[in-house]
């Protein structure tokens, strides 16, 4: 079966569009002289952009990867062949613009940040000093 197969092709461009952007995959095409297993999958990230006016955009993300194997006559590995898996993810992603914020908010967090690490401290050192005292009254008994 596989000596006397013809599995020679060529994708000159395979165009994925999600209203926004074009994602073209390059030029591929198969060695009509080694046996191989190439497997083309595509994923797709629904994704929402939401602007500061209110605008909205739907489009997706892609990711492309390719995966190459040589497939040996009867070797069990698979038939040789171009094989396109598409995967349409159950997440999606939204992107909200948000004004900037200025130097106030900026330092009123990092004061918030310092108070909790201080007073946690503060409650860490309370407790290690009470045993540490509760431990050497024992002791002196």
């Amino acid at each position: 079966f596989f000596p006397n197969s013809n599995l020679c092709f060529s994708i000159i461009s395979l165009l994925l569009h999600d209203g926004v952007h074009d994602v073209t995959w390059a030029y591929i095409s198969l060695d009509c002289t080694v046996l191989e297993w190439n497997g083309y999958r595509a994923q797709v990230v629904p994704t929402k952009y939401v602007f500061l006016n209110g605008t909205t955009i739907q489009t997706n993300q892609f990711s492309v990867t390719e995966h190459l194997r040589h497939v040996n006559p009867g070797g069990g590995r698979g038939l040789p062949g171009v094989f396109f898996f598409y995967e349409i993810s159950p997440l999606h992603v939204e992107i909200v613009e948000e004004y900037q914020r200025g130097w106030v908010h900026f330092f009123t967090s990092v004061c918030a940040v310092v108070g909790g690490v201080v007073t946690l401290m503060g409650v860490l050192d309370q407790f290690l000093h009470s045993r540490n005292t509760a431990g050497s009254a024992q002791l002196v008994r």
